[in-house]
């Protein structure tokens, strides 16, 4: 149909099926939201401690970090409000401790690297790498 203004106006006949957000059609979106806010807090917090046991001045004062959350492969889960710039590259170091660290990673180890070729972004940024494994993962036979 064309209206007065020379617009043309289409009806749908038939509903449109609607596809469901990649990872959404099996899981309840409120426990999905819950999980969302409890891992952006988890980044958060990882933040707010970090600033707070600081004595850098460019952690303490200008703020120059950011934390992040990541799964078993490297992919972003959560990651806090800090310097986005950061966490462009980030996933690519933590990627880089996965594949060279691959199947040694132990509880309590803590990694740190500042290679621009494995995912750093330049050699004054120290990024630190710390896996978490639930605790059946590693629990003793």
């Amino acid at each position: 149909v064309l209206t007065d203004q020379r617009s043309l106006l289409l009806t749908r006949t038939q509903e449109k099926k609607r596809a469901a957000a990649v990872g959404t059609d099996r899981c309840d979106p409120v426990m999905l939201e819950i999980f969302n806010n409890l891992f952006m807090s988890c980044a958060e917090q990882m933040g707010s401690t970090l600033e707070n046991v600081s004595h850098s001045v460019n952690i303490k004062e200008r703020l120059d970090f950011s934390c992040a959350l990541f799964d078993s492969q490297g992919n972003l889960i959560a990651n806090a409000p800090h310097v986005p710039v950061h966490l462009g590259s980030m996933d690519q170091s933590v990627k880089s401790i996965i594949k060279s660290q691959q199947g040694i990673f132990q509880p309590k180890d803590v990694y740190a690297m500042n290679n621009p070729y494995n995912g750093g972004t330049h050699i004054p940024d120290v990024t630190v790498i710390t896996p978490v494994f639930a605790e059946e993962e590693y629990a003793k036979p």
